[in-house]
């Protein structure tokens, strides 16, 4: 079984598609989407493709949860009360919802991103071909 504990806050940057600064009060935390990879907004080894659709990722989290827009953060516990991996990178790793709508799964509704990294790497080389790239 997993439980889990939430916060609301407020968005005060959008760093990625994947990855969103929520402010707490007077402290800012990173947000990194649990069970949601989009593609990276930096040209990995000359990607400029990959590249684009991180850009447009960011794009489409920064028109859902505009500056100041009102957020919750849930983070899974395991059963023993172990956080589990919900640090990673300095950042916490959680569910993102604004009025109800879970913007990971959003992302990936759209074609924005993937519920893996394998599955990431399977969209973006599907989505060149689409593109003829």
């Amino acid at each position: 079984m997993i439980a889990g504990i939430y916060a609301d806050g407020t968005v005060d940057r959008v760093i990625d598609g994947d990855t969103v600064d929520v402010r707490f009060g007077s402290v800012v935390f990173r947000v990194r989407l649990v069970d949601c990879w989009a593609p990276e907004k930096v040209a990995r080894g000359g990607d400029q493709f990959e590249k684009e659709l991180g850009l447009l990722a960011k794009a489409a989290v920064e028109i859902w949860l505009p500056k100041g827009s009102e957020v919750r953060v849930d983070v899974r516990i395991d059963v023993d009360g172990d956080f589990g991996d919900w640090l990673t990178f300095g950042r916490i790793v959680g569910r993102l919802t604004c009025d109800d709508v879970d913007i990971g799964e959003k992302l990936i509704e759209v074609g924005l991103a993937a519920k893996t990294k394998s599955e990431l790497r399977s969209l973006i080389e599907s989505t060149r071909k689409e593109a003829g790239s």
